[in-house]
Parts: C-alpha cells; sequence; structure tokens
C-alpha cells in the first residue's frame, strides 16, 4: 500500500459490584473492602443501594451536544440520575475543546463526586483527570480514551473497529477492481481518531489499496464535506472514504451525491445513529459500524455505582471497557440490536 497526498466483550463481562455499598466510614473507605453484607432482603440491599447515590453530584462534559450520540448518553445519564438520587450537571462547551480544562476545572471546584468526561484530545485534560483524583473525585472517561486513565473507561473498541471496517473496504474495493481510498477522521488527536486511523491503517497497509488522503474534520460534516468534495476533483477513479463518526461521514456522501458518483464510491464509517440507518437504506451510507451506544449510558451509571459504593479512594483502580460492535449495512441494517439509535 502506498500513502500519497497526506494531510494534516460484551456487557456481560463488565466486572461490575452491582449491589456493594459503602456507608462511608474512613475505615471501610480507606481499606477498600466490600461493605455490602452477607445476606439482606432485597429491600434491604435497595435501600443501601439508593442511599450511597442520593444527593451525589455527576459532572457531565461532553465534546458538544446536537448530535444523536451524546443526546442517547445524556437521556441516560438524565434517566439514572433522577431515578437513584443523584444530580447531573451538564457543561456543553460546544465542540470548543479550548473551553473544556477551564469547565472541568470549574466543576472539580464545584465538589462534584464523579466526572463523566468525553475526550476531544488524548491529553488537553491530563492534568484535570489528574487533580480530580487528588480531590477525592471517581472520574470516568467516555469513548475517547486520554493518556492519562481514569478511575474507568467505557467506549468502542476502536482500533479493532477500525480494522473491522477496513476488511469490509478491502473486499468491497477489489470486487469493484478499484484501489484507491481516502480516510477522514475526527479531531485527529483524540483517542478514538488516534485508535481507528491505526486500527484501518493496518488493513490498508497489508492491501493493495492506495490511501490517497488522510484529512482531519473535526467530526463536523460540513468540514467532511468540503474535505470528500476536493479528493473527488483530485482522485476521480476513488473507490471510498472511510471515517471514524457517521454524523460528519454523512458530510462526504452528500459530496458523493453531489459530484454523481452515488453508488460508484463508497463512504464506510462508525456508529449506527438513525440518520446513518437512514442513509444506508437510501444507499448513500456503504456500512458502518454499530457499537452498542445506547447501552453506554447504563454502562456507566452501573461503573458509577460501582466506583462510589466500594469505598476505595478516586485513582485506586483503574479498567476499561470496551462495547460489543457489529458491521452494519443494507443486509442487516433492521436486525442489528443497539443499532440505528435517535435521541433517546
Amino acid at each position: 500500500m502506498k500513502f500519497r497526498h497526506l494531510i494534516a466483550p460484551s456487557l456481560a463481562a463488565l466486572a461490575l459490584s452491582a449491589c456493594s455499598v459503602s456507608t462511608g466510614s474512613s475505615t471501610e473507605a480507606s481499606s477498600g473492602d466490600a461493605v455490602i453484607p452477607a445476606s439482606g432482603t432485597v429491600s434491604e440491599i435497595s435501600k443501601l443501594v439508593h442511599e450511597s447515590l442520593a444527593g451525589k453530584k455527576i459532572g457531565w462534559v461532553p465534546t458538544g451536544m446536537g448530535i444523536p450520540l451524546t443526546e442517547n448518553w445524556t437521556s441516560q445519564f438524565k434517566l439514572a440520575a433522577k431515578q437513584l438520587g443523584a444530580e447531573l450537571i451538564i457543561r456543553d462547551p460546544n465542540w470548543d475543546s479550548a473551553k473544556m480544562p477551564d469547565i472541568v476545572d470549574g466543576l472539580i471546584n464545584s465538589k462534584v463526586d464523579v466526572l463523566i468526561l468525553h475526550n476531544p484530545d488524548v491529553g488537553v485534560l491530563t492534568s484535570q483527570i489528574q487533580r480530580a483524583k487528588q480531590e477525592g473525585i471517581y472520574v470516568i472517561t467516555l469513548n475517547m480514551m486520554p493518556s492519562q486513565q481514569s478511575d474507568a473507561f467505557v467506549g468502542g473498541d476502536f482500533e479493532a473497529m477500525g480494522a473491522a471496517l477496513a476488511d469490509r473496504v478491502v473486499q468491497d474495493c477489489t470486487a469493484k477492481g478499484k484501489t484507491k481510498i481516502a480516510t477522514i477522521d475526527g479531531f485527529g488527536t483524540d483517542g478514538a481518531s488516534v485508535a481507528a486511523r491505526t486500527g484501518w491503517g493496518s488493513v490498508f497497509k497489508a492491501s493493495d489499496l492506495d490511501v490517497v488522503s488522510e484529512q482531519s474534520a473535526n467530526y463536523l460534516p460540513a468540514n467532511a464535506n468540503k474535505v470528500a468534495r476536493t479528493v473527488l476533483q483530485q482522485e476521480p477513479d476513488l473507490c471510498a472514504f472511510v471515517g471514524n463518526f457517521d454524523t460528519m461521514m454523512l458530510g462526504a456522501s452528500q459530496a458523493v451525491q453531489q459530484a454523481g458518483k452515488a453508488g460508484e464510491v463508497g463512504v464506510y464509517s462508525l456508529d449506527a445513529s438513525a440518520p446513518a440507518c437512514a442513509n444506508i437504506r437510501n444507499g448513500s451510507l456503504t456500512a458502518t459500524i454499530s457499537y452498542s451506544v445506547p447501552a453506554m449510558g447504563g454502562t456507566v451509571f452501573s461503573l458509577i455505582q460501582s466506583l462510589i459504593q466500594s469505598g476505595k479512594t478516586p485513582g485506586a483502580t483503574r479498567s476499561a471497557t470496551f462495547m460489543p460492535y457489529q458491521v452494519v449495512d443494507k443486509s442487516n441494517v433492521d436486525d442489528v440490536t443497539l443499532a440505528c439509535y435517535g435521541n433517546n
């Protein structure tokens, strides 16, 4: 493979102590011993669980709202927090990653009990994650893994998914007798982009395909559309665009349609939101990968309960949970569990 024109586990596997509850004593907190009684009625355990979460402040900082991914998670967080008696505090930087450190610092200063962070860059929140743990705040990072590990990570296995998507692209382009492909990732330095590039890059390197363009579009469909229009002009015999997020890649699919190349140039992505599924059905998007986004909100709150109930000091444990994934195309778009999700 040649590179040129380059421009800038299932849920059952979660090790969750779903019923362990901390009484809040300093002895139990420092020892980290489980404090769930050896025996107890359902009502007794339920009371302890709710008491452990009652009044807890949970700060949620997405990369930006207004897309199915973050809207869906937020809907799940609101529901879980309400049912468990916790307070959800949402701070939206509106896709401006430069605002995130100050936003997170503000939440730390306000003494939240838990932070849920959607990292736009592997290193931008390093000091905030470290400080939060020092201040006794649990940190869960969601879907875009930072270099500074948190108490828990939940998200897609983007390296594996990138490789799986690339396998499908190689298969389709080989069948067409075409070799040129272009890739579009998100911010470029976020964990999802870095991992996806590693995954699909290893597959493309071992194939006969020629990666003629690698660019970032900041997860914005307008940027992806602009990138795709330029690439299509430069490479009229292109086989496919490959990207790591549906909302962004729908901009590329529009460029393909505008160029009159629908069905000729494939568009491949990750996420499987409702808009992506609609575009698979009408032929604008070739394939995507579902990675169980609607299950992530519940998984995050299961981890929050486990961390709070454990009595362990923030930073004392670290875990990473990858969600199950599956390729979605026209043949199975209406049959894949947890695919085609909406805002709620």
